[in-house]
């Protein structure tokens, strides 16, 4: 497992990317998670300055954003970040119709498929945040889906924090832990962020700092021999310069928070050394 950072928050924050970068592989993580629109706007030289830091530390690189962004921009970015990129993934689009609010896989399937050719030719793997998160999901949406579930490199992201807001809104998911949920689920998991939560909304809290069994999701990434990105999704508040150091502290904080959990677990089962970064 390789422990990653949400850059987002920060980079909203205005703090410059490549110096946040630096510092949060000396803070332990082995990778960054960045909105591919953020690297859009970036100008020619950012860009490159920042994918020229991911390849001097070595990191993983997960880009997360939305249907939105148009394909030919996913492959210039994939050519610039090289064999550092690691997954793209993506919000999911939902429609309303007669029927209720459904998930449109009409509009997500093909644009998938076309990222399948990238994805072969650049070695990234790609999937949704939260779906198909259970059988019956990916049985409903099977027929669109189905010319994508061929491919080694399609898999799903879960938020946990998500997850949380689901146990204590839906009845579908009452009792059940993370543990269980994992165990379950339909597709490859590529990636989990991780944020604290009350249940209520999707706060980003710090790791423990909410209601989310913790213990239960490291017990249940081991059980299901996760080996991909672990990734800490914190939202920085307060004022402009306090919000990024506070956001700094939780985020590591939220780091050996999740790190002693996982080693405790490893302890209970088969695991490997790993180098930093890695878990």
């Amino acid at each position: 497992m390789t422990y990653i950072v949400s850059l987002g928050p920060l980079a909203r924050q205005g703090v410059p990317l490549v110096t946040l970068i630096a510092d949060l592989a000396n803070a332990g993580f082995g990778g960054v998670s960045i909105d591919p629109q953020l690297m859009l706007e970036m100008t020619d030289t950012v860009r490159r300055d920042v994918a020229s830091a991911v390849a001097d530390l070595e990191l993983v690189v997960a880009l997360h954003g939305s249907f939105d962004t148009p394909i030919e921009d996913l492959g210039n970015l994939a050519d610039l970040l090289g064999p550092q990129l690691g997954n793209i993934t993506f919000d999911p689009v939902l429609g309303w119709t007669s029927a209720g609010l459904i998930f449109s896989t009409k509009r997500m399937s093909p644009y998938l498929q076309e990222l399948e050719n990238l994805a072969k030719q650049h070695g990234f793997s790609y999937g949704v945040e939260d779906f198909p998160e259970t059988p019956f999901a990916l049985q409903m949406y099977q027929d669109d889906l189905s010319p994508l579930l061929e491919s080694d490199r399609f898999g799903i992201l879960i938020d946990i924090g998500h997850f949380n807001e689901s146990v204590h809104k839906y009845g579908y998911y009452k009792g059940v832990n993370p543990e269980e949920h994992f165990a379950q689920l339909p597709l490859r998991l590529l990636e989990v962020h991780l944020s604290d939560n009350n249940g209520k909304e999707d706060q980003h809290l710090p790791l423990g700092m909410g209601t989310i069994d913790f213990a239960s999701v490291a017990r249940g990434l081991r059980k299901i021999g996760f080996d991909g990105l672990s990734t800490i999704e914190i939202e920085p508040t307060g004022k402009h310069e306090d919000a990024i150091a506070s956001a700094k502290e939780q985020i590591t904080g939220s780091l050996a928070f999740w790190r002693e959990l996982l080693e405790k677990e490893n302890m209970k089962g088969p695991h490997h050394k790993a180098d930093a970064g890695d878990g």
